[in-house]
């Protein structure tokens, strides 16, 4: 089976963590997070995605050759 993504909310407001867990359910880790706007929202090396401004954007990561991606959109004022 193949790896599934899953969005939680983390830390301060405006944040949520991003992360790609295996088919056994572990979270996969070593990965590289690419925002597709970065004035919609960042994300970090850990998978910390942090609301920048208001808008759409993708957030993704590449695995075994296979390109994940999960749309984030922020409402903040």
């Amino acid at each position: 089976s193949m790896p599934g993504m899953d969005m939680s909310a983390f830390g301060g407001e405006g944040e949520t963590l991003i992360s790609l867990r295996d088919a056994n359910g572990d979270k996969i880790t070593g990965l590289l997070w690419v925002s597709s706007d970065v004035s919609v929202c960042s994300v970090d090396g850990t998978g910390v995605v942090k609301a920048e401004g208001k808008g759409t954007a993708y957030v993704s990561t590449t695995y075994n050759g296979v390109t994940y991606q999960c749309i984030v959109r922020c409402n903040i004022k």
